[in-house]
């Protein structure tokens, strides 16, 4: 390998890491707000729905083979190429029943053929994606993530400045699931390209033994990410079901909301993952010090941004989506509850696995998954899209409840305290007051909410850390101010000033 540059290898990863994992949500919910604003709730519904189709039968393709690849690759570089090339073929076998079963799922639900248009599009697209993503995954195992990042930027400004231009000259659905693939098959492209200068040409051997051999090896991870996607885009497939596109598209503009809030938990848990991670076994009480304060921390935080999208969910969606999306605030104010929920539940999953319990979060998801289908196939025709955001709701204080025990009986603990319950009771009450307000005066009730967050964050920060941030403070004022004291002073005699 060429030499490095003098960059730590971890600030380095987590810089390049960073940039990709942030153009891609970024550009994705850019592009989603835009073209629900651009083609309406009825045309952006078959575009979501189409998605979240092609979503679930990704991951089938996806399976765990990115997860298993930076593992080995990590552990063995001398057999990336030969690796690389059987994971391939095992992608290109699943590539046949995964789009069976996709065209046979369109079919049975008797969708539209302009709808299963836009869907095999989509699929053709997301197929390619699916593989140019695992050759960057390559480069994460090798250590090379700038290699991951530069597919990723142009991948994500294609797809943006196609899909805009489109929208623009006032193309219909087809033809921005036309710019999708167009972006995605370059993107493959370059991915492949890099691939062959960076690390080698795979060599595709295509024997069904030794495939089978490699699903069985990446079970674990496949099984898992499978459960997880349909947890989270069947009831999207259910609403397609009972209710119809315009519907989707009211549902799916308020989740994305959801979904792009998710980052700051994803932030917080990952920020605290290394810390737990390395005190588990050598220092209990720090162990459980990090515990109650990620849980702390997450469940303020998400307290806040469940609070503030349930108060303002009719200026959020009037402002990202237009008047023709009113029917989505009530939807985001029940999806507002699944925000603190997740958050909430964020420190426990965590807790669970790097316990070595991963088994136990597995059979929690995989149960969820079961009562989420119960409960949509019982509320979505009776409440529609809102019956399926109670559902979301519902399952995730199943979930929650879960969790709660697992953690109880791994750790002997529930990892609750008393500052966070007491700073969202502050901030509760200062909600209450900024919704009565809200009625007479949207700024007075923005400005009190305000208050409330600010009193409810200092309450949860522990006294060292109100001690540093004042320390900070007190520097910045003292460095601000020293220059002008120095502009104050007189003149010495004689230096002829």
């Amino acid at each position: 390998m060429p030499g490095r540059p003098a960059l730590s290898a971890l600030f380095r990863n987590s810089l390049f890491g960073t940039v990709s994992f942030g153009l891609r949500f970024l550009s994705n919910a850019f592009l989603f707000i835009v073209i629900a604003r651009f083609l309406g709730a009825e045309e952006f519904g078959k575009f979501a729905l189409a998605s979240s189709l092609a979503g679930i039968f990704l991951v089938v393709l996806d399976y765990g083979f990115n997860l298993y690849t930076v593992k080995e690759v990590a552990a063995d570089p001398a057999r990336t190429v030969e690796l690389t090339g059987e994971v391939i073929a095992t992608k290109l076998l699943l590539v046949i029943p995964s789009s069976l079963g996709l065209l046979a799922l369109a079919a049975f639900m008797g969708y539209s053929w302009d709808l299963r248009l836009i869907i095999a599009i989509l699929w053709a697209g997301y197929s390619l994606y699916s593989f140019g993503l695992y050759f960057n995954t390559v480069f994460r195992g090798l250590n090379l993530f700038e290699y991951e990042m530069y597919p990723t930027i142009v991948l994500n400004l294609l797809q943006i400045v196609l899909v805009s231009v489109l929208l623009f000259l006032g193309v219909e659905t087809v033809g921005v699931a036309l710019a999708f693939f167009a972006a995605r098959l370059l993107y493959f492209a370059y991915s492949y390209r890099l691939l062959v200068q960076k690390v080698g040409r795979p060599k595709l051997s295509f024997h069904l033994e030794n495939s089978k051999a490699l699903l069985l090896k990446t079970m674990p991870f496949g099984v898992h990410a499978i459960i997880a996607v349909l947890y989270f885009q069947l009831d999207t497939v259910l609403i397609s079901y009972y209710q119809g596109n315009s519907d989707i598209g009211h549902y799916q503009s308020a989740m994305r909301i959801v979904s792009a809030t998710m980052v700051l938990c994803d932030v917080l848990v990952s920020s605290y993952t290394p810390l737990v991670s390395a005190s588990f076994k050598t220092d209990g009480e720090r162990f459980k010090e990090y515990g109650f304060s990620l849980n702390r921390y997450l469940m303020v935080v998400g307290g806040i941004v469940s609070l503030s999208l349930f108060l303002y969910a009719d200026q959020a969606i009037s402002l990202l989506y237009g008047p023709g999306y009113l029917q989505s605030v009530a939807v985001l104010q029940l999806l507002s509850a699944v925000i603190f929920l997740r958050f909430f539940g964020g420190a426990y999953g965590l807790l669970i696995t790097i316990s070595d319990n991963q088994r136990l979060r597995a059979i929690g998801v995989a149960s969820s998954l079961f009562v989420n289908l119960a409960l949509n196939v019982f509320l979505i025709p009776i409440w529609g899209i809102r019956g399926a955001a109670v559902a979301c709701v519902l399952t995730h204080v199943f979930l929650n409840l879960m969790y709660l025990g697992f953690t109880y009986r791994a750790l002997g603990c529930m990892y609750l305290e008393r500052r966070a319950v007491a700073s969202l009771a502050l901030l509760g009450a200062g909600s209450v007051v900024a919704w009565q307000l809200k009625a007479t005066s949207i700024g007075a009730s923005l400005a009190l909410f305000g208050v409330a967050v600010a009193v409810c964050a200092v309450c949860t920060l522990d006294d060292e850390q109100k001690t540093a941030i004042r320390k900070l403070v007190q520097t910045s004022l003292s460095r601000s101010e020293k220059p002008e004291r120095v502009r104050q002073e007189p003149e010495a005699p004689g230096t002829g000033r």
